[in-house]
């Protein structure tokens, strides 16, 4: 069985208007969401990196969203190339040919930020939601 029906009057721009709005509305969620989570790393960073005092805020600094309107997604993460051996942990070898490895504790700093900040995520979308419907 199958069957066909044609939109017609002004419904076509009502749909329209509203896949726009809609795209308009998950994109800003997305955007709030997501500075809810780089707020919260770089307070991360502040605290769980910097236990000697002596950070000059440099990976701090670096956390960036990167926002995907089209996917309706952004990544969070550092600029700095170090940022992702905090984050994971790992053995570094030194540079200057003496091959000396040094193993960097895990001291994540972003799945925290995200873990921390999933409820108020979660209730950013819902409340967008509600808005579209």
């Amino acid at each position: 069985m199958s069957f066909k029906f044609d939109i017609v009057g002004d419904a076509p721009a009502l749909i329209a208007r509203a896949a726009a709005r809609s795209a308009g509305s998950l994109n800003k969620a997305v955007y709030a969401a997501s500075t809810r989570v780089l707020g919260r790393a770089k307070v991360n960073v502040k605290t769980t990196l910097n236990t000697t005092g002596q950070s000059k805020g440099t990976l701090g600094r670096s956390l960036q969203i990167v926002p995907d309107r089209a996917q309706f997604r952004a990544a969070i993460g550092p600029s700095v190339v170090y940022g992702a051996i905090h984050e994971f942990g790992g053995i570094i070898t030194n540079g200057w040919g003496r091959g000396i490895k040094i193993r960097i504790p895990k001291r994540a700093y972003l799945q925290p930020a995200l873990d921390d900040s999933r409820p108020e995520i979660e209730n950013i979308f819902s409340d967008e939601l509600k808005r579209l419907f």
